[in-house]
């Protein structure tokens, strides 16, 4: 039977693992603990307890090392959503105000006016958008619901076409790779899942900082270059796109009026395509 032996702020585990002379020969063992720590002792000397045995003025948190190694328990490694786009298997694992679509949490769009030029806003994330008038860039070919995909007739890498030293083949694209969006270019952001730079598909608030970056008769409003307005009329000298006065500021009449601002919002498994279900 082991005994507790406590010695001022040591504590002593005497365990006897056989027969024979207690304190004399090989089999008999103590563990002591004090403030440095657990070890096992023996008559030829001493050596380190399990990592799992701790000691502190004369509490001991275990028995002897049995010699079977501890499980190796290992939590998910930390994500910080301001310096990447984190996973996500649903809402729950996301910070307020992000929002878990296609995997990450992220700062979801509602009007195509929050993306920035050429992009506009389909179910949350801001895209490149296309039209007849408006081509997608080489490597891309524009959908059925006006958004440039990857063309994978002309896919850049993925098999016999690997990529450049440093990149990695991501859905036929050359992606650097990241740890935090420090690590990426301009109008990227790092995707952790992939440990990768994708182009950052979250609202653009480019006078948030600095509001002189605004335009000549703009203003800025939550962070957007906007033009003031006191009626209709005024919003349609500006820019025939942008025809309707809401709340003193010109908007596109799909904005003015949603249909939709996220996917859930339309029918039939339809998309939310700058504010109109498609």
């Amino acid at each position: 039977m082991p005994r507790w032996i406590v010695i001022g702020s040591v504590m002593v585990v005497s365990a006897f693992l056989g027969g024979g002379l207690g304190g004399c020969g090989s089999n008999h063992e103590e563990m002591i603990c004090d403030e440095a720590g657990c070890r096992i002792c023996d008559a030829y000397g001493c050596r380190p307890a399990s990592p799992s045995v701790t000691g502190s003025g004369g509490t001991a948190g275990g028995a002897v090392d049995s010699g079977s190694p501890e499980p190796d328990v290992q939590s998910p490694p930390f994500c910080d959503p301001s310096t990447a786009l984190c996973p996500c298997g649903g809402q729950s694992d996301c910070d307020e105000g992000y929002t878990c679509l296609d995997g990450v949490c992220l700062v979801p769009c509602e009007f195509s006016s929050e993306c920035g030029a050429s992009r506009i806003c389909v179910n949350g994330r801001c895209v490149v958008g296309c039209d007849t008038l408006v081509p997608c860039p080489d490597g891309y070919s524009c959908n059925a619901i006006g958004v440039c995909e990857i063309d994978s007739s002309t896919a850049g890498c993925g098999g016999a076409s690997p990529c450049p030293g440093g990149l990695v083949c991501v859905e036929g694209v050359c992606r650097g790779t990241c740890e935090t969006t420090a690590e990426c270019a301009s109008g990227e952001v790092c995707h952790a899942p992939t440990g990768t730079c994708i182009a950052d598909p979250q609202p653009v608030r480019p006078c948030a900082k600095d509001p002189s970056v605004c335009g000549e008769n703009q203003a800025c409003v939550e962070g957007y270059c906007r033009y003031p307005c006191t009626d209709d009329m005024s919003c349609k000298l500006i820019d025939a796109r942008i025809p309707v006065c809401k709340d003193k500021i010109c908007m596109s009449q799909a904005e003015a009026a949603p249909e939709c601002t996220k996917k859930q919002d339309c029918p039939g498994g339809k998309d939310c395509v700058s504010n109109v279900c498609k």
